[in-house]
């Protein structure tokens, strides 16, 4: 018998996907545990490989195009290739939104509850930001008492 194997992964969340799949009967929890550890060596190796393109591009901060570039010109990760027509297309240049065509994760927000952008904060030199009130709620007018000047 194999000595348990510790991963970050947890084996429920493991046992969900496995029952995902139609196909799959039941697996042993040996099975289930090198899954696991598979699982977590595969997405080191990954991630690994696309944050030394990261350091060749001269960048700290591993981007959406260092996993496609790896996916498709790493011979070991060929097989994901597939699987990038799937990825949504985030917008990089408004946080907390995602591009057309790609449904956001809460459709139910209310008016009260809008995420600010970039784009609907007035820079006023000498004063905090203002952010314009919405739907005519005061409460959330502004950072600064005075607003813009």
């Amino acid at each position: 018998m194999v000595d348990e194997v510790r991963t970050q992964l947890p084996f429920s969340k493991i046992k969900k996907i496995i029952k995902t799949d139609p196909n799959c009967g039941s697996v042993s929890t040996e099975g289930v545990q090198l899954l696991g550890f598979a699982t977590e060596r595969f997405v080191n190796l990954l991630t690994k490989t696309a944050c030394e393109r990261t350091l060749f591009d001269k960048r700290k901060t591993l981007l959406r195009k260092d996993l496609e570039f790896i996916i498709r010109n790493c011979e070991p990760f060929n097989f994901l290739e597939d699987a990038l027509d799937g990825w949504p297309e985030w917008d990089s240049k408004k946080r907390n939104t995602v591009s057309e065509g790609v449904k956001p994760l809460s459709p139910s927000i209310s008016s009260k509850n809008h995420v600010i952008m970039e784009d609907d904060i007035e820079e006023v030199p000498g004063k905090l930001p203002y952010r314009p009130a919405n739907n005519g709620d005061q409460s959330s007018a502004s950072l600064s008492d005075s607003g813009p000047n």
